[in-house]
């Protein structure tokens, strides 16, 4: 695992902002991995551990570790077991998590033709054992998003010509069956986010034409929206999911979105949050060339980043300029 740190957040231009890359030892890893800041600013990290046992035969786990604070050493890696028991144990997915508004920490994977597994650990106490969700023929990791002030959550995965819906009706009650969509999304292109009046907004290129699609499952005692077509005169195709953010532009309620063509050309665009049926208009963000999907995030100063990794494998950031009406970005710069 490789790790930045930002020594002096929302420095301005020019000023050292970053410490690394430092390689963080993580044994036998061998996926991405799933992030979650608990209520302390504790990170927890999660990923799929694959290790050779002594008789020859491969044992697969789901592992967890702890940072404290920022560019220290974690707290070592422990596993949390694995949900499946038979031959099909090393089929488990990539690991997604989020702590929800009591401050639970949740983890979830999944197996195709199986379904979503979950487990969780209460503030303060001990992990439960891993329990089934269902969710038959999930065939990604799906999104895991806490959603209004009070911090509940749900959960979006696909499976081949649609996808399937949880969500807590309160922080720390079980998931419940939200519903069906029928949609068809392109494998680990989904992304969503809180957009507001306690909804869920979902994104993802269709796996046919590769068009920018957005959702909004029914919740909050409101019908489902969508899906509405957000860009559809946009190249088919991409790197990742969609990277998106709320953030207030002139003081507006907007959303900002940040994605990857397939030639590692990053754009972003901004719509008003909740009306993604307008479309928008993509803007290149120049800089290197990206070797995944931008990340964004706000800084200490309240200021939008966008973050990539270049095909040599260094980290570029590009702030919000602090000036001026609209959203425009400073020039990026590399460690």
């Amino acid at each position: 695992m490789v790790r930045w740190t930002e020594q002096a957040g929302g420095a301005s231009y020019g000023a050292l902002r970053w410490s690394g890359p430092e390689l963080v030892d993580a044994p036998g890893l061998e996926s991405w991995l799933g992030f979650a800041q608990d209520f302390n600013g504790y990170v927890h990290l999660f990923a799929r551990r694959r290790r050779e046992k002594a008789d020859g035969t491969v044992a697969v786990d789901v592992v967890h570790a702890t940072q404290y604070q920022p560019g220290k050493a974690l707290l070592g890696w422990r596993s949390l077991g694995n949900p499946l028991k038979d031959e099909t144990a090393t089929e488990i997915g990539v690991p997604v998590a989020a702590v929800d508004g009591t401050g639970a920490l949740h983890v979830m994977v999944h197996r195709h033709g199986t379904g979503l597994m979950a487990r969780h650990q209460p503030a303060g106490g001990s992990w439960t054992t891993w329990s089934s969700l269902e969710g038959r023929w999930v065939r990604d990791p799906g999104v895991l998003t806490v959603i209004g002030p009070t911090c509940r959550m749900e959960f979006l995965a696909p499976y081949r010509g649609g996808a399937v819906h949880w969500l807590q009706q309160q922080p720390g009650a079980p998931y419940r069956w939200g519903s069906k969509l029928g949609v068809d999304a392109e494998p680990g292109s989904v992304a969503a986010f809180d957009s507001g009046q306690d909804r869920m907004t979902c994104l993802w290129r269709d796996a046919s034409s590769g068009m920018l699609l957005a959702f909004r499952p029914p919740g909050a005692g409101r019908p489902p929206e969508g899906p509405f077509v957000i860009d559809p005169v946009a190249e088919s195709g991409g790197l990742g999911p969609v990277a998106a953010q709320r953030a207030l532009i002139d003081g507006y309620d907007y959303t900002v979105l940040a994605r990857t063509r397939p030639d590692g050309t990053v754009l972003f665009a901004a719509y008003a949050t909740g009306y993604e049926q307008a479309g928008v208009w993509w803007s290149e963000l120049g800089g290197p060339s990206a070797a995944g999907p931008p990340a964004l995030a706000f800084d200490a100063r309240g200021l939008l980043v966008v973050a990539l990794v270049s095909q040599d494998g260094r980290l570029w950031t590009t702030r919000q300029k602090n000036t001026g009406g609209g959203l425009s970005f400073e020039k990026w710069t590399t460690t």
